[in-house]
């Protein structure tokens, strides 16, 4: 049986350890595994929501939400 555990989190909200894992796992994703070697420490984190699934205290997911980004974006294609 599974037992993934989804949180949702503000920058503020997070403990160090959950910080440090979910930093791993973009780091895994983007850099390593896509091979990306772009920095991901865009001052953005502090803005948004995290939303991440766990399970055993692995990352299985994880998504960022910029809600200011996402409201940009609207307007803008609301332009054409």
């Amino acid at each position: 049986m599974s037992n993934i555990i989804w949180k949702i989190k503000t920058f503020d909200e997070f403990t160090v350890p959950e910080l440090y894992k979910v930093l791993k796992a973009r780091i895994d994703v983007f850099v390593i595994e896509q091979n990306c070697p772009y920095p991901d420490l865009d001052n953005y984190d502090q803005k948004g929501i995290h939303i991440w699934a766990e399970e055993e205290g692995e990352i299985l997911a994880y998504c960022r939400v910029l809600i200011r980004v996402l409201n940009m974006m609207k307007l803008h294609s609301e332009e054409y």
